[in-house]
């Protein structure tokens, strides 16, 4: 038996065994952690002796209030929210100049806050464009996996019908540039800045250059996305 605190405790030790198992046994009963237990025996090491034990015991130890994740249980929507790996585009036909721009469109936050704020149903093509993008980069962000835009080139086939241009085998090869452009200027006459963004301009001061854009105020890729030369005499 072992005592401690005025409390009296029946313990099986196998002198075989370290006393680091003992003290484990010890900390179960006591929450006294092994490394600040000493243990005190008069005479020799008999059957039913009796031992003491000093040390002030700690706190035990608690269970995690969130339950540990692990990567081999999580998700697929998981592990992209987790990791944060961006996924890739599925390249189809030649579809590669439209995928970079995709990509390179898609770490623009200010961007990607105006498209989740795009709540009009696309009632036009440039529309049906702006819905699309915010829909294709939703998906992006609720999986680690590869993604093909099927959605995505139809519509800007429709908008741009020269991207729809094939030969006797597959769609041709285009230009990311003039597809950067025909992406920007649907956007542009529909995203809006968000509140956040409309704020922060509110208390900017006026300038030469900023009342000639006045009309396009609230034009997110006209204000962020698009410059102008300005010539003074």
């Amino acid at each position: 038996s072992v005592k401690w605190n005025g409390q009296k405790y029946d313990v099986d030790m196998n002198t075989d065994e370290p006393v680091l198992l003992l003290k484990t046994q010890l900390y179960t009963l006591t929450g006294v952690e092994p490394e600040r237990q000493k243990l005190f025996l008069k005479g020799g090491l008999l059957k039913g002796a009796s031992l003491m034990m000093m040390g002030t015991a700690g706190e035990l130890p608690k269970a995690p209030e969130t339950k540990p994740q692990f990567i081999e249980t999580m998700t697929d929507q998981q592990l992209a929210e987790t990791l944060k790996l961006p996924s890739g585009l599925i390249n189809h036909e030649n579809t590669c100049y439209m995928n970079a721009t995709l990509q390179c469109l898609r770490v623009i936050p200010e961007l990607q806050e105006s498209l989740e704020s795009y709540s009009d149903s696309g009632a036009d093509l440039q529309g049906n464009l702006t819905e699309s993008l915010r829909d294709l980069y939703r998906q992006l962000n609720r999986t680690t996996e590869s993604y093909h835009p099927f959605e995505f080139i139809q519509v800007l086939r429709a908008v741009a019908p020269q991207f729809a241009q094939r030969d006797n085998r597959s769609y041709l090869q285009q230009d990311a540039k003039e597809c950067w452009t025909e992406i920007l200027s649907c956007l542009s006459s529909k995203l809006k800045l968000p509140p956040r963004l409309r704020q922060n301009d509110a208390g900017s001061s006026t300038s030469s250059a900023s009342t000639t854009i006045t009309s396009d105020a609230d034009s997110l890729v006209r204000r962020y996305m698009t410059g102008e030369w300005i010539i003074t005499q």
